[in-house]
């Protein structure tokens, strides 16, 4: 039974699992059908019921307590392709490169 109250802080959050605030800006079934959509034919409650309890992980910040991951497995958590992921890797190596060589640039002003 799910309680009337969403949690607000990680420490209010329950061990039920899947997970049953899928409203909550860290469940992980909107990422997956954002990326399925024309593969998974969800067109009721009871299929979205039914897919969530195939995913095995819901919780973004379950995720992020287990440590880092690789991406294979970031791909599967999110529903995404490994060459996605990698991408966004690239970009976001690309961009960190950027603001370091901003702030050594900007020191010598």
């Amino acid at each position: 039974m799910v309680p009337n109250d969403r949690p607000r802080q990680r420490g209010e959050c329950g061990t039920e699992r899947p997970c049953p605030w899928v409203s909550c800006r860290h469940h992980l079934l909107l990422e997956h059908l954002g990326s399925r959509c024309t593969v998974v034919d969800i067109t009721s409650d009871e299929a979205i019921v039914e897919y969530l309890t195939t995913m095995k992980d819901t919780c973004s910040l379950d995720l992020t307590e287990r440590g880092g991951m690789l991406g294979p497995e970031i791909a599967d958590a999110l529903g995404i392709s490994r060459q996605w992921v990698s991408q966004i890797e690239e970009r976001a190596m690309w961009k960190l490169k950027h603001r370091i060589n901003e702030g050594t640039t900007n020191e010598g002003k």
